[in-house]
């Protein structure tokens, strides 16, 4: 391949990358995600907890997130189990 062939071959497909990352085709973690579900698995804090659900459901394509949701489904305190069903909800979960 010629080198101008190749830097255009390169250019697009750096061009069709971005265009599935943004496109969401290809889901990837985000540390504001993975930072998120740690706090809504694990704080003590049950207000901490039910605000990483409600955030959780703002993020459409974070990998884990409904798993995350569903399992704070069975969290102790109703606030958090409120937040998570609301957030499946708005995630388009049933």
């Amino acid at each position: 391949m010629k080198p101008r062939a190749s830097k255009i071959a390169s250019w697009l497909s750096a061009a069709l990358l971005v265009g599935v990352l943004s496109t969401g085709a290809v889901a990837l973690a985000s540390p504001r995600g993975a930072l998120l579900r740690n706090l809504l698995a694990s704080s003590g804090e049950f207000r901490v907890r039910s605000q990483a659900a409600l955030a959780l459901g703002t993020m459409p394509a974070e990998p884990g997130a409904a798993a995350a949701l569903r399992a704070a489904l069975r969290d102790d305190h109703p606030a958090v189990r409120l937040a998570a069903a609301a957030s499946l909800s708005r995630l388009g979960h049933r």
